[in-house]
């Protein structure tokens, strides 16, 4: 399904007409969708593939990025987000889902750790993690955690505009409970 929060209404309606297009959209004209979920403004993080329970599976644009396609037909068709047809699962605690940097100055880089505790009985592998912004970089170990052990995931985010923000880590990994997700706050203050 297509959001689309514009302007010019009738504009888009024509365009929608013009081109055949025949999928189901909402007209967002109170633009209330974004207002909820404070979107990253960049058009290449307004698109989700969501499952049927409407939980956010991946995020990108699979228009513009031929990874991000390969990895909706993968997850579409079944596979996990390796592209493997199974792997052994396991449990995993994530000790907090948000993370708050507080205020801070603009443009210094601010750094935090996510830890996620392998509590099953099978080596936990992190495939993948995912930020709802350009903003925000991401570094972890690739090789599998024995049961027992943590992984860390350290995050740094480059505010490039003032002001609060809202974004969204998404931790893909061999579990039931995956993708994880974390949520990042704060504000970021000209000096």
């Amino acid at each position: 399904m297509f959001y689309f929060d514009v302007k010019n209404i009738d504009e888009l309606k024509h365009l929608l007409i013009h081109y055949k297009f025949k999928y189901p959209i909402c007209i967002d004209a109170k633009n209330e969708l974004n207002s909820l979920n404070e979107f990253d403004e960049r058009f290449s993080f307004q698109t989700f593939l969501l499952d049927r329970n409407n939980k956010v599976l991946a995020i990108g644009n699979p228009v513009f990025n031929e990874e991000i396609k390969n990895l909706y037909m993968d997850i579409i068709g079944g596979k996990d987000f390796s592209g493997t047809e199974s792997i052994n699962q396991t449990i995993v605690s994530l000790k907090t889902d948000s993370i708050d940097f507080g205020t801070f100055p603009l443009h210094v880089q601010q750094s935090r750790t996510v830890r996620l505790q392998n509590t099953g009985n099978n080596p936990l592998v992190v495939q993948g993690v995912n930020a709802s912004c350009g903003c925000i970089v991401v570094d972890y170990d690739k090789t599998p955690v024995v049961p027992g052990d943590s992984a860390d995931i350290v995050v740094k985010y480059n505010a490039e505009t003032g002001g609060y923000f809202k974004k969204t880590l998404t931790i893909h990994c061999n579990t039931l409970s995956s993708p994880l997700r974390v949520t990042l706050t704060g504000r970021a203050e000209d000096e």
